[in-house]
């Protein structure tokens, strides 16, 4: 997914709004598929674009930085896969399984059930979103950074489709040359 590296930001934003509305409608009309398995699958790809986009960020950073400041990617790769792995299964249960559950005042409603892995998920995502922004601060000022150094990043990243159009000129001026 190298490729994301050196694509402009109007072209993330179109590929990220054409997962998550021109591909559905699409396959809603022309397809005859049920509309809300439509924009699930739209989703799908729209958090596989994005957890795409953020792996790739962090594995490439990594090497444009020297390597006295290198940063461990081993927390970063499994955080980045449960991520990934558990927004597929939720958004796939969310299509399936709740017709199945019965809500009840019981203290296993199945909704709870889910719920420790959808915090440990945004932990990850958190963590992922975290190491891609110091792994950008670093790669461009090739200098130990602070917290405060990346945090704009941090909340740009997590705001993706306004966000791109800041990062990614950074990204496309750090992979010119590649």
């Amino acid at each position: 997914m190298k490729f994301l590296l050196k694509m402009k930001a109007w072209q993330i934003c179109v590929m990220s709004f054409g997962f998550i509305y021109v591909i559905p409608i699409v396959m809603m009309n022309f397809g005859g598929i049920n509309h809300h398995y439509t924009f699930q699958i739209g989703w799908i790809l729209f958090i596989g674009l994005y957890v795409g986009y953020l792996w790739t960020l962090g594995v490439n950073l990594k090497e444009k930085i020297p390597s006295n400041l290198k940063l461990k990617s081993g927390l970063f790769n499994i955080a980045m896969a449960y991520g990934l792995i558990y927004n597929i299964f939720f958004i796939v249960f969310s299509i399936f399984g709740f017709q199945y559950i019965r809500f009840s005042d019981s203290a296993a409603n199945p909704l709870m059930v889910i719920m420790p892995f959808h915090i440990i998920a945004m932990i990850c995502m958190f963590y992922g979103l975290t190491f891609v922004a110091r792994a950008l601060v670093t790669a461009e000022k090739q200098t130990k950074v602070k917290a405060d150094d990346y945090i704009g990043v941090f909340f740009m990243l997590w705001f993706f489709p306004i966000g791109i159009w800041f990062i990614q000129p950074r990204i496309n001026k750090l992979f010119k040359s590649d």
